[in-house]
């Protein structure tokens, strides 16, 4: 029970990612609900995005890879969560 409520929560963590991506990819006005939910979202994600990017700076300046990153490295958690329990 436990390991599939860390593997839900691990998956959840992992939409919220993508999401805030997606929000990024978008001009969006300095108000509004669109950019509440943006804020809010980089309040839950940067402090696990900004480690990965001190370890890997935007390819070019431009493409920023922590997400994929971030992404990979929750995968594997799953997958140690489930193995050890």
């Amino acid at each position: 029970m436990i390991t599939s409520l860390i593997i839900k929560l691990l998956d959840l963590y992992s939409l919220i990612i993508v999401i805030y991506c997606v929000l990024t990819w978008f001009p969006v006005s300095q108000t509004g609900a669109i950019a509440e939910l943006r804020d809010l979202l980089a309040r839950i994600c940067e402090p696990v995005l900004a480690p990965f990017r001190k370890l890997l700076p935007a390819i070019g300046g431009v493409m920023d890879v922590s997400p994929i990153l971030a992404l990979v490295v929750i995968q594997l958690l799953e997958r140690i969560v489930a193995w050890l329990l």
